[in-house]
This record gives C-alpha cells, sequence and structure tokens, in this order.
C-alpha cells in the first residue's frame, strides 16, 4: 500500500508544482481578430513585452492567438540584417525598432500557426538583452530528468520500492502533462490547416 501511496502523491505533485510555476510568471495576452487581423497588435505586444521584462528583469509568458480564415496573410517573426526582431505579414515587414534586445531561443523565421495559441517566454539576459523561447508549459526542465533517472537507478540498487515508485510516478505524470499541452486542440470549432 505505502508503494501506490508513493506513486500517487508524486503524481499529484508534478501536477501542484507546474500549477504553482505557472502562476508564479505573469501572463500577456495578444488576440487577434480571425477575420481583419492587425499587425499593429502583435507588435504593441511584443513591445510591452519586452518594456516589462526590461523593467522587472523577471521572466514573463506572451500568448499569442492569431486564429486566420482561409488564405489570410500568414505572420512571421525573424531578425533583419541590424539583428532586430521582424514582424511580417504576406509581403509587408515591420521592424519592432529593439535592435540586439531580442535573442532567439525559437526557430527563424517564427511563423505564428494558425489554428493553435502559441505561447512565448520572455527572460531577461542582462539589463539590456532578453531571451525568448517557445514555452510549452513543459512539467520537468531537462535537468530535473537526469536527477530523477539518478534517483531511480538508487532506488533499483538500494531496492526502495517505495522511493523507485514516487519517481517513476513523478515521471510518468510529467511527461503526460508535456503530452497533453503539445497535442491538437480537440475542439470541433478549429479548422486544422
Amino acid at each position: 500500500m505505502g508503494t501506490f501511496t508513493a506513486a500517487a502523491l508524486a503524481a499529484a505533485t508534478v501536477t501542484w508544482l507546474q500549477c504553482v510555476r505557472a502562476a508564479s510568471i505573469p501572463t500577456l495576452y495578444a488576440n487577434l481578430d480571425p477575420v481583419k487581423p492587425e499587425a499593429s497588435i502583435l507588435l504593441d505586444a511584443f513591445r510591452e513585452a519586452l518594456d516589462t521584462v526590461s523593467r522587472t528583469q523577471r521572466p514573463l509568458r506572451l500568448r499569442l492567438t492569431a486564429f486566420a480564415e482561409g488564405s489570410k496573410p500568414v505572420f512571421s517573426l525573424d531578425l533583419n540584417r541590424e539583428g532586430e526582431p521582424e514582424l511580417a505579414c504576406g509581403t509587408r515587414k515591420t521592424a519592432l525598432k529593439r535592435a540586439g534586445v531580442w535573442l532567439p531561443d525559437h526557430t527563424l523565421p517564427l511563423i505564428l500557426p494558425r489554428t493553435r495559441s502559441l505561447t512565448l517566454r520572455f527572460e531577461p539576459c542582462g539589463p539590456t538583452r532578453t531571451r525568448v523561447s517557445p514555452d510549452c508549459g513543459a512539467a520537468c526542465r531537462s535537468e530535473h530528468w537526469l536527477g530523477l533517472s539518478l534517483l531511480a537507478t538508487a532506488a533499483c540498487a538500494a531496492d526502495i520500492g517505495w522511493l523507485l515508485a514516487a519517481v517513476l510516478g513523478f515521471a510518468f505524470q510529467a511527461y503526460l502533462l508535456d503530452q497533453q499541452a503539445q497535442r491538437a486542440p480537440s475542439d470541433s470549432r478549429v479548422k486544422r490547416g
């Protein structure tokens, strides 16, 4: 009974930790009109996120929703020759006017999806630069997985069943939460493109 209890408590702990971590990072939202999307909303959201991170020196999430119907222009973000972030909407490109601030940890160009939202994580890198990466809502960071595997190995070597069950319960729940966050939406009103 103790082994099952340890696994259940570890699985519940992952869910609780993910909720606590998500609540500790403020989130900005930018939602575009699906009928008439405007690039100025995205530019204002990027500027606000960069200003907030620069001012507070704390991480921030920006959730972008750019649903578009039919063959509306696709929004993409890239860096120009001067190192400025540049938002492209079809053939029209608009620079963010923040040279050298944006450190991309995402693919370039970053194409905003039409069928789902995209969350970007802004993290300060010194007083003048900001690292931007996709925030997939991972329950565990990569360095935590190494610690979990070492703990599982120690539990096997010492033949501690409840500890192994707790580590595996934690790892499996974290994996399931990561997969649930990355799956396609099940809403029938969202058209897949």
